[in-house]
């Protein structure tokens, strides 16, 4: 409710100022589960992350599998995307990942 007030206040000292007020809502859920894995290691590169810590992190991504089981029959699947949930790293990752694409 808190950023409901914030908002309203922006939204009218702007207005007062005749000043045009842009609004982006993104679902952070689904980005999470999205980060584009190439992408990230681009921006990890781009704010001069040392190539040793850039390969450690490509390691962690490369070859994810998951086990899915439905009743009796199991199979697997390979993860191309997104941060790993659970991971001391990823919300590091993930806030890395939005501020560069907010960029």
């Amino acid at each position: 409710m808190r950023s409901y007030f914030v908002f309203a206040k922006c939204c009218r000292k702007n207005f007062a100022l005749n000043k045009k007020v842009y609004i982006a809502f993104v679902d952070l859920l689904i980005v999470f589960d999205s980060v584009n894995w190439k992408l990230m290691m681009k921006m990890l590169k781009m704010i001069k992350i040392d190539y040793r810590d850039r390969r450690i992190i490509g390691e962690l991504y490369k070859h994810q599998m998951i086990s899915i089981k439905i009743k009796e029959s199991k199979r697997e699947a390979t993860i191309r995307k997104g941060v790993r949930q659970g991971c001391n790293l990823s919300p590091l990752l993930f806030n890395i990942y939005i501020e560069q694409a907010i960029n």
